[in-house]
């Protein structure tokens, strides 16, 4: 009715409605903040797995080309090519976690495939250094 007054308890009700709708809009905007928080830090944790598997793909690398050349220079294969097939299926097993892990990214999965193409040709070339040193010795594996 116009004009009507509110009376006290009609304004005390409505302040409490008022503050009630508050509380639960600011509850459940907390809510969804906190999960989107949760959210982001499993994708944060799982951008430092896919790193450190990467990183594990560069140590296992450098380490079949250290020992690759350990063994042109020493021709002790004893010493060595055990080392450098290690770091080469390790290498490719980190590959492999990696395109698992990235399985939900189809640009992660092409870069990946791009990443494996490298390996196989730096691998690839190590391995023929390493049949030159066989077959041709020193010499014929540090001048090619």
């Amino acid at each position: 009715m116009p004009g009507r007054k509110m009376t006290f308890r009609g304004k005390t009700i409505a302040g409490f409605t008022m503050a009630l709708a508050i509380l639960v809009s600011v509850s459940v905007l907390s809510y969804r903040a906190m999960a989107r928080t949760g959210q982001d830090r499993d994708w944060v944790t799982h951008s430092n797995l896919v790193l450190e598997r990467l990183d594990a793909v560069l140590a296992d690398a450098t380490e079949a080309e250290s020992a690759q050349r350990g063994y042109i220079i020493t021709g002790d294969e004893e010493a060595y090519l055990e080392t450098f097939r290690k770091a080469v299926e390790s290498a490719k097993r980190e590959e492999q976690q990696v395109r698992g892990l990235t399985a939900d990214n189809t640009v992660q999965q092409r870069a990946i495939d791009g990443v494996k193409r490298l390996l196989a040709e730096k691998f690839d070339g190590l391995e023929q250094a390493i049949e030159t040193r066989r077959a041709g010795g020193l010499a014929a594996a540090w001048g090619r």
